[in-house]
C-alpha cells in the first residue's frame, strides 16, 4: 500500500505540498529496515568475515608447519595405514563371527567358515550380513557334508507295542531293587532295559 491510498488524496496532497523536495514512504511494509537493526547485522556480518579471515590465516600455518615437518607427515601416514589394516581385520572378524553365529546344524562351525563364498556378503551397520542366508543355503546344497542331519537322536524304539518276555522280569527286578533301596542295581538293571537286553 503506498502513501496515496493510505492518506487519500487530499491529504496526500497537502503532506506532499509541505513536504516539497523530500521523498515520503510507507517504512513498515517490510520494505525498510531500521537504522539500528542494519547496524547490528552489518557488524555481524563484518566480525564473521573477520573470523572467516583469521580461520584461513590459522589453516594456512597448520599447512605449512605440517608440510615443513616431513617425519610428522610420515608418522601420521603410517598411523593412517595401520588404522585402515585394524578397520579391515574388524570387519573381517565380525563378518567371520556373523558367519559362525549364522551356521546352525553344522558339524563345525570353522568348516562352514572354511567353505563358504564371502564374494557377496556385506556386512552391515546393524550387524547383520547381507547375502549369508543365500550363501549357507548355497553351502548346504554343495557341501551337505558339513551339516548334521535333522531327525531323532538314540535308540530306535521298538515298533511292537508288547514289551518283550525277558523285559518284564528286568522291570520287576527293577522295581524290586528301587523298594530295596539298592540304587546301584536299579540303575543298572534300567540301562540293561533301555538297551533292549532280554
Amino acid at each position: 500500500m503506498d502513501l496515496k491510498e493510505l492518506l487519500g488524496e487530499d491529504l496526500y496532497n497537502q503532506v506532499i505540498e509541505k513536504a516539497g523536495d523530500k521523498k515520503l514512504a510507507v517504512v513498515n511494509d517490510g520494505n525498510w529496515l531500521p537504522k539500528e537493526k542494519f547496524n547490528e547485522k552489518n557488524e555481524e556480518v563484518k566480525d564473521l568475515k573477520a573470523e572467516l579471515k583469521q580461520r584461513d590465516e590459522q589453516i594456512g600455518q597448520l599447512k605449512t608447519s605440517v608440510k615443513g615437518n616431513e617425519e610428522l607427515e610420515a608418522k601420521i601416514a603410517g598411523l593412517q595405514k595401520t588404522n585402515d589394516d585394524w578397520e579391515v581385520k574388524y570387519k573381517e572378524t565380525q563378518l567371520n563371527t556373523a558367519i559362525k553365529l549364522a551356521a546352525k546344524g553344522a558339524k563345525d562351525a570353522n568348516d562352514v567358515l572354511a567353505f563358504i563364498k564371502k564374494d557377496g556378503l556385506e556386512l552391515q551397520d546393524d550387524g547383520a550380513v547381507k547375502g549369508l542366508d543365500d550363501a549357507l543355503k548355497a553351502l548346504k546344497e554343495s557341501k551337505s557334508y558339513l551339516f548334521e542331519e535333522p531327525g531323532l537322536k538314540g535308540r530306535m524304539p521298538n515298533n511292537d507295542p508288547t514289551p518283550p518276555a525277558n523285559q518284564t522280569n528286568l522291570q520287576t527286578e527293577y522295581e524290586k531293587a528301587v523298594s530295596t533301596g539298592n540304587m546301584p542295581l536299579a540303575i543298572s538293571i534300567k540301562n540293561r532295559i533301555f538297551q533292549g537286553e532280554e
